[in-house]
């Protein structure tokens, strides 16, 4: 790699072509390419680059296949009235409706679902929710309450009750 800086000023170290008279901004610079020779490993790159993409179209395949199929024996769910909980996936199932739930929302029905038909206390509920997870705002517990309750009236046995000035609990009616 070769490179040029313009100066100015005049040099008095050693320069240099220094003696020669040169003409200004009369510079030609020819740079020419010789062929580097390669060894014909071509056809070895070609195969290899198909290879690796046969994979990742396998995987890619595999992995729609596995997240498009919502019941598994082998998956870990709570049943919650006519719901299940899968809480690994932030979903609730009820039938063949699948209801996705925020990384939040999911959070705060996991704590209701430990502990139903039990008050809980809203400081409880936002240390453990958003105490190392990001920022807190007065009423975000509240907002998060009101989407849970939305996601959750299809089912009349279930719901989330404000114990005023406490918390709230999930009620569930067997």
């Amino acid at each position: 790699f070769y490179s040029y800086e313009m100066f100015e000023g005049t040099e008095t170290g050693i320069v240099p072509c220094i003696g020669r008279n040169l003409p200004k901004n009369c510079y030609d610079i020819d740079i020419r390419f010789t062929q580097i020779k390669t060894n014909n490993n071509n056809r070895t790159l070609y195969y290899f680059l198909v290879f690796i993409g046969l994979v990742l179209l396998f995987l890619a395949l595999r992995k729609g296949k596995s997240s498009s199929s919502y019941t598994n024996d082998n998956e870990n769910y709570t049943t919650l009235g006519s719901f299940q909980f899968y809480p690994n996936q932030n979903k609730l199932v009820k039938q063949a409706t699948e209801i996705n739930l925020s990384r939040k929302e999911c959070e705060l029905l996991e704590l209701f679902v430990a502990r139903p038909n039990q008050i809980i206390k809203r400081d409880e509920l936002t240390k453990a929710v958003w105490e190392d997870h990001g920022v807190f705002v007065g009423r975000s517990l509240d907002t998060y309450i009101s989407k849970l309750r939305k996601k959750l009236k299809a089912d009349n046995s279930i719901k989330i009750a404000n114990i005023h000035g406490v918390g709230y609990k999930l009620e569930i009616n067997h």
